[in-house]
């Protein structure tokens, strides 16, 4: 009767958590937003329900990717921080009891994730053009995502202890399984399992990146080819001309779902051993013990400085002197690691391109907005944990009691964060300005690079808002993501969905032909939203507002 009890406990705590609904909202805004750029790109009138069943379909299972052990990643190690992990060790139940039930709790959150979307997946059958094989490959694949993702994320949060990690472990394992995932289905779609009917472009089993993108395209159902799979669109020349296998085994409907029902199958069976795992990782590690010797001798030889001490010294001292609030975000080996990382990683990869110079050429937008959209992410993770992180050891509250106003504690992490994503953000910005003067093809790139410079310096305030507004570090960073970064982009391709409503009024508009060039209009928003956060910020530590008190 324990582990009911738990399952039931974790079900309430998840209940009288206000961002379990707003995922469900969240999920259900993507595939909206997916319906209405195809009815954009198409100019209001939509193609057969199969195209849109795909486009759905993909969003669907991407998402279910990237939420799902963000969810899961911090439940155990949540526990661990608490102290309350060591209380359910003094019950009747066992490690693989409480990640059973934790498991159970959340992928009944991810199911209602699920069924929350159904509305917006039954447009696809009104329309038209959908059988109910391409729903049973949905379902199934659909599944087994929601099992593996929810796995990575078990297994993440029984071996890290801290947030971060933890969301970071979580992420690295759902790629890692996701690719499994893909390459296993293209593996046995190639002849591996049951060899599709068609006898042309199914790549061989030995050609590894062939079959990677073979299963990734059957997984998201890229181009809704899962209609000429299931024979829905086939016709008979086609087998006289030698493009379909005139024996195809078990006819043509039943190879593709036979292979995605043994990927299915291996996939639970894969949770399950992922959920054994995690049990006897927990098993080892739920005790709190001082780190091992090894362990301690390799941050003595990784993580000490040995060249320049001496001014490293006298640079610490001069932060804490003058920003104290700042020293905090910077005085880990684990900050300063970030802020010199990002530095590395752009210099290689700039050494990298400058040495393929066509390749830059051709993909110059495309690779600088990458870039940006990394470093944006990091500065996301880096200011959604900054006052969580203080919250959770008690230390806000010692800010609070000390001499400091509370806009000196704003002025000085905010700063503390400029500081240590400055030398990142110049390399980035000056280069992307420097480079586009001879490879940008004709390019405006001036405005991209005032929108994600803006963003850069916005995001911060932002994410500092987040982090006490919000109960947990995952809710906080991805409202961060969604209020900070994904709401500026709309805004800052306004222009395409002002083309769309003159258009659909009967009124053709040319003003608004290029969406970069309304980057500007994003650029005010940034600057207000980032006003508006930082006053609501000033206000809640003012009054000691704060989400662990509600």
């Amino acid at each position: 009767m324990v582990l009911p009890t738990l399952i039931a406990r974790e079900m309430r705590s998840a209940a009288r958590q206000p961002f379990t609904y707003y995922l469900r909202v969240l999920a259900a805004a993507a595939l909206v937003a997916v319906l209405a750029i195809m009815a954009v790109e198409k100019g209001g009138e939509m193609d057969r329900g199969g195209q849109v069943f795909a486009r759905l379909h993909a969003t669907l299972l991407v998402t279910m990717w990237v939420l799902v052990p963000m969810m899961t990643a911090d439940c155990v190690s949540r526990e661990r921080r608490e102290g309350t992990l060591a209380i359910l060790f003094l019950t009747p139940l066992k490690p693989k009891h409480i990640i059973l039930a934790k498991g159970m709790a959340h992928g009944l959150r991810a199911l209602t994730l699920w069924l929350a979307v159904l509305p917006v997946l039954a447009v696809p059958f009104i329309v038209g053009g959908v059988s109910w094989r391409e729903a049973m490959l949905s379902v199934l694949l659909s599944f087994g995502s929601i099992c593996l993702a929810m796995a990575a994320g078990l297994l993440a949060s029984a071996a890290a202890r801290v947030a971060t990690r933890a969301l970071a472990l979580a992420a690295a394992l759902g790629f890692l399984l996701f690719y499994l995932f893909v390459l296993e289905l293209g593996f046995l779609a190639s002849g591996a399992g049951v060899r599709l009917p068609f006898a042309w472009a199914v790549p061989g089993p030995g050609d590894h990146w062939a079959v990677f993108g073979f299963g990734l395209d059957l997984v998201l159902d890229g181009g809704a080819c899962w209609q000429n799979l299931l024979g829905g669109t086939l016709q008979p020349w086609l087998v006289r001309a030698g493009y379909v296998s005139p024996v195809a085994p078990l006819g043509t409907n039943l190879p593709l779902l036979i292979n995605v029902g043994i990927v299915g199958l291996s996939a639970l069976i894969g949770t399950i051993l992922l959920i054994k795992l995690a049990a006897w990782h927990l098993s080892r590690a739920w005790r709190e013990e001082p780190p091992s010797e090894r362990v301690v001798r390799i941050r003595q030889r990784l993580c000490t400085p040995l060249y320049f001490q001496p001014l490293f010294h006298r640079w610490m001292r001069w932060e804490l002197n003058h920003n104290p609030i700042g020293w905090l975000e910077q005085r880990t080996w684990s900050a300063r690691l970030v802020t010199w990382s990002w530095f590395a990683v752009f210099i290689c990869v700039y050494s990298s391109l400058l040495s393929n110079l066509w390749v830059y050429q051709r993909a110059f937008h495309v690779i600088q907005t990458l870039l940006a959209c990394l470093l944006v992410l990091s500065v996301a993770i880096s200011s959604a944990r900054s006052f969580h992180r203080e919250r959770e050891s008690g230390l806000l509250e010692l800010l609070l009691v000390s001499p400091l106003l509370e806009s000196q504690i704003i002025n000085g992490r905010v700063r503390g964060l400029w500081s240590q994503f400055m030398p990142s953000i110049v390399l980035l910005l000056g280069l992307w300005i420097y480079f586009a003067t001879f490879l940008a093809q004709g390019q405006n790139e001036l405005p991209s690079v005032s929108f994600y410079g803006t963003l850069l310096l916005t995001l911060p305030i932002v994410g500092l808002y987040q982090s006490l507004a919000r109960a947990n570090f995952f809710s906080a960073f991805l409202s961060t993501l969604l209020l900070g970064v994904v709401l500026p982009s709309i805004l800052a391709r306004i222009g395409d969905f002002l083309d769309f409503v003159l258009w659909a009024f009967g009124q053709p508009n040319t003003l608004f032909q290029t969406g970069r060039n309304t980057s500007f209009v994003a650029i005010p928003f940034q600057c207000l939203l980032a006003a508006a956060c930082a006053w609501r910020l000033h206000r809640n530590l003012k009054r000691r507002q704060f989400a662990l008190d509600r």
